[in-house]
């Protein structure tokens, strides 16, 4: 709900209150009915603050055109909105103070005023029961009590969290009464208020929420679920899905593939946990290999936890396969399925697999060899740092570092002028780790004879975090070589650079400060001079 009405409402309501006072000194009434509906047809529920003053001080024509303008504002507000709704006409008060307040001066007795109009009352009524004084939301709450259109939910909800505990409870009550099958569309629509009450702390709403569930596993509750399987709201798709998948009907196979056809990976999680429960079973044998196929790793994980406890005669070849899963996470699990067992040579199975996989099954054959080869394997791997894929390429890398040998971090350095982004980057990952045994001068070589942005961006990246004595050197000259980005990226790396000076202590050495002498002299054009000055004070102290 948009909480700043536009110029033209703004104007509307103006020309509806023709003087500043009250509601008395309007303007003609067939004029005023006019402005009434053109708010309505604004659509902005904001301005509904502005007209229930009518509602108790207009004659009876402006009071029928104006909860009618109200019930048709309130239909604009979505369910998750009505919360805000409910504490912005609550606390308007204090800003509309003169214009609004006959509204909310109102007495409890005054809310007969506002039940002759239908359907249309219960909007109206629904608002007075979000009124800052209790005894009004208490008759308007029993009022609202007679309604049985769903109309009366999303304010039930609402009051069912009041601070009150008079009022708190006649709405739970209310409530109770309506968590029926023949509720259930209604139920749905206003579910993400049911939901909410789960995450309020003014009483406990297990109950109720018990029963919101205990309804919708209901066999009557299998078409409105599945009309809820489409919400735009996260949370009541995954609602609708958990309660349909806990229902023992004909259609629960159909179900369970449509879950797994969802886009968002918590329901595909709830259903491959259910199916652990239905297991093993020949007709849900496919829904689980699809799970084992899917995009997301916990998924695929749980899934595999169901061949362990279901089909253990077929882990095996499960927990195989998923040696070869792009996921980390998964290769280790499987790697320790088979050191428990003691029933394959992990080294030797990651051997083979370089030899006869491809695509993505040979980059996770390659990260498999790093996470479990030996210091000798790393001869079998630096093939791969030419071969065309990227993703490979980055694979090798990471690889090479897990092996623990001396040459991944020459490896690393050459990658740094690899053309792909990616590789690039798992490069600079690799020897951030070693910032502090890195060469300076290796670092700066590769900065002035990369073609490629990405990677001169990634060897400044380094420079920064060497020794700091050799930083600020090559971050000087680094001035002279980049283009206007890099120049930017240096001069940001620099002010860093005195920002934690004193995070480290070591003392530069002869050749160190004589080498920042000579850069501060040759490119002192290129800094400030206060930053000339402070760094030259600081090699001063030496």
């Amino acid at each position: 709900m948009k909480r700043k009405l536009s110029d033209n409402t703004v104007k509307l309501i103006d020309s509806l209150y023709a003087q500043r006072g009250l509601l008395r000194s309007l303007v003609r009434p067939e004029q005023a009915e006019g402005l009434i509906r053109q708010i309505a047809e604004s659509r902005e529920s904001a301005a509904i603050s502005d007209l229930l003053p009518i509602l108790i001080t207009g004659n009876a024509r402006l009071r029928s055109a104006c909860a009618e303008a109200v019930y048709r504002l309130v239909q604009e507000l979505k369910p998750a909105e009505f919360v805000r709704f409910d504490e912005y006409v609550r606390q308007g008060y204090s800003d509309w103070c003169v214009r609004c307040e006959p509204w909310y001066s109102i007495k409890p007795k005054d809310i007969a005023l506002l039940v002759n109009w239908g359907e249309i009352s219960v909007a109206v009524l629904g608002i007075a029961s979000c009124h800052t004084n209790g005894h009004v939301r208490e008759v308007a709450l029993r009022e609202l009590g007679k309604s049985d259109t769903g109309a009366e939910l999303p304010f039930l909800l609402l009051r069912a969290n009041d601070w009150v505990d008079v009022i708190r409870s006649s709405a739970r009550a209310l409530l109770s009464n309506r968590i029926r099958t023949d509720y259930l569309p209604h139920l749905l629509r206003w579910l993400p208020l049911i939901l909410r009450l789960g995450k309020v702390g003014r009483s406990d709403h297990t109950e109720i929420i018990g029963s919101v569930r205990q309804v919708f596993e209901s066999p009557a509750a299998s078409g409105t679920l599945r009309s809820g399987f489409s919400s735009q709201d996260l949370l009541v798709a995954r609602f609708c899905y958990e309660r349909a998948l806990n229902i023992d009907s004909a259609n629960r196979l159909d179900v369970f593939q449509r879950a797994f056809h969802q886009r968002d990976p918590q329901i595909r999680l709830l259903a491959v946990r259910k199916l652990g429960t239905l297991l093993p079973s020949a007709e849900w044998k496919e829904v689980l290999n699809q799970a084992r196929r899917d995009a997301y790793m916990p998924v695929r994980r749980e899934a595999l936890h169901v061949y362990t406890n279901k089909y253990p005669a077929q882990a095996d070849a499960e927990f195989q396969s998923a040696l070869l899963d792009p996921n980390v996470a998964i290769r280790e699990e499987a790697q320790y399925f088979f050191r428990k067992k003691g029933a394959l040579d992990l080294r030797e199975f990651y051997l083979q697999a370089l030899a006869t996989s491809s695509g993505a099954r040979l980059c996770a054959a390659l990260s498999g060899l790093g996470e479990t080869g030996a210091p000798q394997d790393a001869a079998r791997l630096t093939g791969f740092i030419s071969v065309a894929s990227a993703k490979l390429r980055a694979a090798c890398l990471r690889a090479l570092a897990k092996l623990r040998q001396a040459d991944h971090l020459e490896q690393c350095h050459l990658a740094l002028a690899d053309p792909s982004g990616k590789v690039v980057e798992e490069a600079r990952r690799l020897l951030a780790r070693k910032a502090g045994s890195l060469s300076g001068q290796r670092l700066w070589e590769i900065y002035t004879g990369c073609p490629y942005p990405h990677g001169r961006q990634a060897a400044l990246f380094l420079i920064a975090r060497i020794n700091k004595w050799d930083s600020i050197t090559f971050l000087i000259q680094s001035l002279a070589e980049g283009e206007p980005f890099l120049s930017s990226l240096s001069h940001r790396y620099i002010s860093r650079w005195f920002a934690r000076y004193n995070r480290t202590f070591p003392a530069p050495s002869a050749e160190q400060l004589a080498r920042l002498r000579i850069t501060l002299e040759r490119y002192k054009f290129l800094i400030s001079p206060g930053v000339h000055s402070a760094i030259s004070s600081r090699v001063q102290n030496f």
